[in-house]
């Protein structure tokens, strides 16, 4: 096939090889470029990028600042396109920010990533086009030999009904030469369009006439009509052979099975199509497939092993103690061959500390940092593994946020060791370990105890205080299915001087410990659920001051088909802080909720609601004593689709009894009602109306305003504005009456 189409180039005009050149997937620029050696079609930029996918979103958003008066104004251009280089697909994003309050900001992020799917499925295609699936997946041999023998049977008994209605007639029998599929289906066809309805009562009629002339000629009466009765024999005699030879058909069919032959023969037809689009989908038999039957550059042979390639900025998990949420503005890789793993990592992260943390923000916890690192071991993240990782961070000495101090020089070295394995068929145990040390190497932040500079190396073969900066993630997972139960255990303990850039959110000096059990009975219609948890962690540098917290959940959920269900939760909390001779109550909360699901069909209408009662005490810690608040939450959320408007009311009171407690703790109101209706056939709306209250607070009335159009297939728009305004202000607060969002989508 690859040659003759060579040929075919090879003798094609130059005008044809240049439509090849330019035309074969490619970047935008030689697609251009082919239309230009052409010079038959207008060069057009409409025309370049129908060739590609690329889409064009304007999002902006205005709401009142937390931090400042006035609103602000954040608009959002991103520009999303997908290229092939050198037959790789990559996917290429830019993004440009606008931000106004107080002053104007902006930020560029452009990312490209490899997008492995579009390359797997060019292969897909190709091989569904080039493969022949019976070579691939070989039919059964057994069930072949029997259609072979079936096939053989039926055509002799063919053959010799074509030959008895010759030697019978004197004349052909020509139907069953044209039968070359001999499935039931097609010779009941044949026979069906010999002995016809139509036929059969044309038959009778001649059966009546040839009686009607048989009696005429007994009588003696012979008229010319009478020489019609030998045709008339003949017609009834080939209509009586044909019929015979159909019983005689029947009685073979069912002799030899052949309709449970058919069926067995479709249904391994259906099976081998499904195992050849399984070894198409599954990408290690893929990769094989085409290796053996397509012609691959090296390149392209590189990335069939590629899991993920990202560039720019972009986001890289891959367990909570390496890499997990980090924020790369650089390259990560990750390569998986012969259950043989390996990811890299190179770039840098570049961003702004919080603003709620300005208060806090120095030198030393600031985010700007050079990233590398690699992660290697046997499997994937996902499958069964063991991996082993490291990761160099280095903060640069560059200017802070303030302009009027140097940041200091700081390396902190990640090593990580995770194992994830099987235990059974239902069980699943993931263990991870890693070990930080984290150096400053200006002699004015330290020097070790023989005056000599830091290294994280040398930090992180030191043998005093080794446990101080060690970090463990231990879970377990388990599920039987048999027995209606599912199990789950978590245990995090991150030693106080562990720290890890790579991993921002695991707070050093901290522990986390967790189980949960759920049981369910009666075919999954009663489920009973119970889940605790503990957090502690160190709020200060010095030793004996923790944070602890104790939460759990108790469960029972009934179903009653049809979308009905019912439940009852109990959640107790308590938060502790522990100070070295003592430990002092902050919170301690005690909910009971109880929640009615149903739905109910009215006609041609849906009518679903979602009704919840909850009992809530608590008591939190002001100054030097603890204020005692109780509450109860009624909430009713329910909706009734007619056609295709669906109509909802939302209430949700809570009455709080909080006599001498602060004034944000008290009854609140809030119900909103709306439709969501189609304006003709291309605009969805939702208009909804809200009246709100806080006693001692607010009472306010507002509406929420959403547009959502398909103006065409390219381009879709969308717009949401929330209104309020205040009837009567006790007190003043956070008011953000207005917000707007909207969106501007256009594909090319």
């Amino acid at each position: 096939m690859k040659r003759s189409l060579q040929g075919k180039l090879r003798q094609a005009p130059n005008s044809l090889k240049q439509r090849a050149a330019g035309y074969l997937p490619g970047s935008p620029l030689k697609t251009a470029k082919g239309m230009l050696q052409e010079g038959k079609e207008a060069l057009s930029l409409k025309k370049i990028l129908n060739n590609h996918k690329v889409s064009v979103v304007n999002e902006g958003q205005l709401e009142r600042t937390y931090w400042g008066p006035g609103y602000h104004f954040l608009n959002t251009l991103e520009i999303n396109g997908s290229v092939t280089v050198a037959k790789i697909p990559l996917n290429v994003m830019f993004m440009h920010q606008d931000y106004l309050n107080p002053s104007f900001s902006y930020r560029n992020v452009f990312r490209t990533n490899f997008d492995k799917e579009a390359f797997l499925n060019n292969y897909r295609k190709q091989l569904k086009d080039k493969l022949d699936v019976d070579k691939i997946v070989p039919k059964d041999k057994s069930l072949q030999a029997a259609k072979k023998a079936a096939e053989k049977a039926v055509r002799s008994e063919l053959d010799g009904m074509m030959q008895e209605y010759a030697s019978e007639f004197r004349e052909p029998l020509a139907a069953f030469d044209s039968i070359k599929d001999l499935s039931t289906g097609n010779i009941g066809n044949v026979f069906q369009s010999l002995v016809s309805q139509q036929y059969v009562s044309k038959i009778r009629e001649k059966e009546q006439q040839l009686q009607q002339l048989s009696t005429e000629a007994q009588s003696g009466k012979i008229t010319e009509r009478s020489q019609a009765i030998p045709g008339l024999k003949k017609e009834i005699a080939i209509y009586t052979k044909l019929l015979a030879f159909y019983q005689r058909y029947q009685a073979l069919k069912k002799k030899l099975d052949l309709v449970g032959l058919e069926n067995r023969l479709n249904e391994e037809g259906i099976a081998r199509m499904q195992q050849f689009d399984n070894m198409l989908d599954d990408p290690s038999s893929l990769q094989q497939l085409a290796g053996q039957h397509l012609q691959q550059t090296g390149l392209e042979k590189f990335f069939m092993h590629v899991e993920q390639m990202n560039a720019g900025q972009h986001s890289v998990s891959l367990s909570p103690l390496s890499l997990y949420n980090y924020l790369n503005n650089g390259l990560s890789m990750e390569i998986s061959k012969d259950n043989k793993y390996f990811f890299l990592l190179a770039g840098k992260e570049k961003d702004l500390n919080s603003l709620y943390d300005r208060s806090n923000f120095t030198a030393l916890n600031q985010n700007d940092h050079i990233g590398m690192g690699v992660r290697m071991g046997r499997g994937s993240i996902k499958e069964n593994h063991t991996h082993l990782s490291v990761f160099s961070f280095r903060q640069s000495k560059v200017m802070g946020a303030a302009q009027n101090f140097d940041m200091p020089k700081k390396n902190t070295l990640v090593l990580g060791l995770s194992n994830r394995f099987t235990i059974g068929e239902t069980s699943t145990v993931e263990m991870e370990l890693s070990k930080s040390s984290a150096v400053y190497t200006q002699a004015e932040y330290g020097n070790d105890t023989a005056g000599r500079r830091k290294s994280a190396i040398a930090q992180m073969m030191n043998t005093e205080d080794f446990g101080r900066s060690l970090a463990m993630v231990l879970n377990y997972a388990g599920s039987f299915e048999e027995a209606g139960l599912t199990v789950g255990a978590n245990y995090t303990h991150v030693a106080s001087a562990y720290t890890n850039p790579g991993s921002a959110f695991m707070m050093g000096g901290s522990k986390d410990a967790g189980l949960q059990v759920k049981k369910t009975f009666l075919k999954n219609k009663i489920q009973l659920q119970a889940r605790g948890n503990l957090r502690e962690y160190a709020y200060a540098m010095l030793p004996g001051r923790k944070w602890q917290n104790f939460s759990s959940l108790f469960e029972t959920r009934f179903r009653f088909g049809k979308g009905q269900q019912a439940s009852l939760k109990y959640q107790p909390i308590q938060s502790f802080r522990k100070i070295p001779g003592g430990k002092i109550t902050t919170n301690s909360t005690n909910r009971l909720t109880a929640e009615l699901s149903f739905q109910q069909r009215i006609r041609q209408s849906y009518y679903r609601n979602v009704v919840s009662t909850a009992y809530n005490a608590s008591r939190y810690l002001l100054t030097d004593s603890l204020a005692n608040l109780k509450s109860v939450t009624l909430s009713s959320l329910q909706n009734i689709s007619i056609g295709k408007q669906l109509v909802y009311w939302n209430v949700t009171y809570t009455y709080a009894h909080n006599p001498g407690g602060p004034a944000y703790l008290n009854s609140v109101l809030n119900t909103d009602a709306g439709i969501t209706y189609m304006l003709g056939g291309k605009i969805s709306a939702t208009t909804g109306l809200n009246y709100s209250s806080a006693q001692n607070w607010y009472r306010q009335v507002g509406g929420r305003q959403t547009i959502s159009a398909n103006i065409n297939s390219r381009m879709q728009v969308s717009l949401f504005v929330d209104f309020r305004q205040n009837i009567q202000q006790f007190d003043a607060y956070y008011d953000d009456l207005v917000r707007a969002d909207w969106s501007f989508r256009y594909n090319f």
